[in-house]
């Protein structure tokens, strides 16, 4: 028989889709490397790199974190009390500073939200997972697709 992942069901039913390597890999190595990228791009830049990491923090309280325990009927999963109560509202704060000081546009805001997260962020994070666990690709070669796919997204982006 085929094997189908149904990507919320199964968010849903384990609570999250990928192991706890995987979990601290993406966290240690891929978010926090995209949170340094701003500050190698020229000047111009800086500012639409960092508008895309905030949409990815929202991106991810609101689709890891936030969704599940909605959509589970209130069961817990590591990661939400700090998505509650500082990611997101830092990360809303922050894009709504940039909008209000005219550092961004409406147009740029919403395609940072449709990059950095829905859909783009599942496809970045769990793309590489979901191949590895198909068997398409070695561990090394999802770990290196993540913190690239991670790495490289702020700048391409900007």
């Amino acid at each position: 028989s085929e094997v189908q992942i149904e990507l919320w069901p199964h968010v849903v039913a384990t609570g999250c889709p990928a192991d706890q390597e995987a979990l601290l890999f993406i966290n240690v190595c891929g978010v926090m490397s995209m949170m340094f990228v701003p500050f190698l791009l020229p000047a111009r830049l800086r500012v639409l790199a960092t508008l895309f990491n905030l949409a990815f923090v929202a991106g991810n309280a609101a689709i890891f974190h936030i969704a599940p325990f909605i959509l589970t009927g209130g069961h817990y999963n590591a990661g939400l009390a700090q998505c509650v109560l500082m990611n997101l509202p830092i990360a809303l704060w922050a894009a709504r500073h940039l909008m209000r000081d005219n550092s961004i546009s409406p147009a740029q805001l919403a395609g940072a939200l449709l990059l950095a997260a829905f859909p783009g962020q599942p496809l970045l994070v769990l793309g590489p997972s979901l191949l590895l666990a198909h068997g398409l690709v070695s561990k090394a070669i999802a770990q290196l697709l993540l913190l690239s796919s991670l790495s490289l997204a702020p700048a391409a982006y900007a």
